[in-house]
């Protein structure tokens, strides 16, 4: 696999007929940091990531990319969703200037009609966006695997998963329009969602791009080929 490219114009204009993966990057002191299966998983579905830092420029950089993919992370900041940190011991805060990056640049996709993929604090930030509170601690999620099931829908293919987890914060008032398509199945977390006004954003609680198996290859496929239909629409 070819390393991970970082954003820029010259770049984007060689990709040719790959849909261009915007993937967005945590910060961690003076670097930013992502793991490579991210871009991976984009390439052996057929598109082509590229890194989305935190950056005042998020109109012109949703308009470049066709499809948007908000990576996983810490954790979501509470004053996002109007509480106060519950403990400020187990609370690992991701950046202020990512968490707001990704709300506008989310915006900028909804407005242009563009895919966005959210995975992990990705689907996590997709509900807060859209006025939705998370759990700030939960037991039973923090490592291993446990199975989740989607129902039918047009976006994941449905059926029953066993999925990696690695989170210990989770969905719990649901953001204005916000649709499950998928929970787990020992304790109710909701572990994949939609949106009822715009299904071309989806997220998934696990790490997919981290799984060696059909149905993950199949949800990266569907977003890669959902991009490329509404790049080829526009």
């Amino acid at each position: 696999m070819e390393s991970l490219q970082v954003y820029g114009m010259a770049s984007y204009l060689e990709m040719g007929d790959k849909p261009v993966i915007g993937i967005t990057v945590d910060v961690e002191s003076e670097y930013f940091k992502i793991r490579r299966y991210y871009s991976d998983a984009i390439e052996l579905a057929g598109g082509t990531g590229v890194l989305l830092p935190p950056s005042r420029d998020f109109k012109e950089e949703a308009e470049i990319i066709d499809g948007l993919v908000i990576s996983g992370g810490g954790d979501i900041l509470p004053e996002y969703y109007g509480e106060n940190p519950l403990d400020r011991e187990t609370l690992r805060p991701v950046s202020k200037s990512r968490t707001d990056f990704e709300m506008r640049l989310l915006q900028e996709c909804i407005n242009l009609g563009k895919p966005v993929l959210g995975i992990c604090y990705g689907m996590q930030l997709i509900n807060v966006f859209f006025g939705g509170t998370l759990y700030q601690d939960i037991d039973g999620h923090k490592t291993g695997f446990h199975e989740v099931e989607i129902k039918d829908n047009g976006i994941i293919p449905s059926g029953i998963y066993r999925v990696n987890t690695s989170h210990h914060q989770a969905i719990k008032d649901r953001g204005k329009g916000i649709i499950i398509l998928g929970v787990s199945n020992k304790d109710g977390i909701i572990e994949a969602i939609t949106h009822e006004k715009y299904d071309f954003i989806y997220g998934v609680q696990w790490h997919p791009e981290r799984l060696n198996n059909e149905k993950s290859k199949r949800l990266f496929e569907h977003f890669i080929n959902l991009a490329k239909q509404r790049s080829e629409i526009r």
